[in-house]
């Protein structure tokens, strides 16, 4: 197999059996383990490999034109930033197996190198799918997000056991950091792209104790529903949270 593409020009070798045998491949030094079975006509490919001390898992099924011209393989990818899904479009050409097969992107399918998300809109939390751990969450919450790349704006008002909250908080996707004060605290944030998904690392101070919290934010393929997933680590331990926002 050879591409070339942002990470340079790679040619490496994958060796697999159809019948459900595992297969070690190990393409520039990653140790990857492959199980290919046939799903009736198509050929389902479920790879296992870290990449960057992190456990990716891979989901591919490959299906062929009835022409026997169009090679398309569907890719679905978990990794700790989230899930995504892939499709590549191989075409055969001239001259038989020797030959490179042109690769292009399905037009409707998102890819880790494509177009960003865009989180406009208004979004209501849905409180019965969020999960705040030990932590009592807000009865009503709803974000208003303005979002133009690098720009990210969200006015949030909320409330619940600790009252009504209303506050704005000016940020950036470009890895700049930016500083609020939404009722008096100093709240420090980074956001930056990691694939097709935003991660907001925020530091404070709560009660003379230093807070850190680490937030992906995941959109659904529809466009209607932002999950938020968050991680904090605070003095008295470390815990996570899910919010689920849904478009209005």
């Amino acid at each position: 197999m050879s591409d070339d593409g942002a990470q340079g020009q790679q040619n490496y070798t994958l060796s697999m059996t159809t019948d459900g045998k595992e297969a070690i491949n190990k393409p520039g030094g990653l140790d990857m383990k492959s199980v290919a079975t046939w799903d009736a006509n198509k050929l389902v490919v479920n790879t296992k490999l870290q990449f960057q001390g992190s456990d990716v898992a891979i989901k591919t099924s490959w299906s062929m034109s009835d022409d026997g011209k169009t090679l398309t393989e569907s890719a679905h990818l978990e990794s700790p930033m989230g899930e995504t899904d892939q499709t590549m479009i191989f075409e055969k050409q001239e001259g038989g197996a020797t030959a490179v097969a042109a690769m292009k992107p399905a037009a409707a399918a998102p890819s880790a190198g494509g177009a960003k998300p865009n989180y406009s809109g208004t979004w209501k939390l849905n409180v019965a799918k969020s999960d705040f751990g030990p932590i009592p969450g807000p009865d009503t919450r709803t974000d208003v997000i303005e979002h133009n790349d690098p720009a990210l704006k969200v006015n949030t008002a909320q409330d619940g056991a600790q009252g009504k909250q209303e506050y704005t908080l000016n940020m950036s996707t470009d890895g700049k950091e930016m500083t609020n004060t939404p009722g008096g605290l100093e709240v420090k944030s980074i956001g930056a792209w990691e694939a097709n998904n935003l991660v907001i690392n925020v530091k404070l101070k709560f009660q003379d104790n230093d807070v850190a919290a680490k937030t992906t934010w995941l959109l659904s393929d529809d466009g209607k529903t932002l999950t938020q997933n968050q991680h904090l680590t605070t003095p008295m331990g470390e815990l996570d949270q899910k919010m689920v926002f849904e478009k209005q």
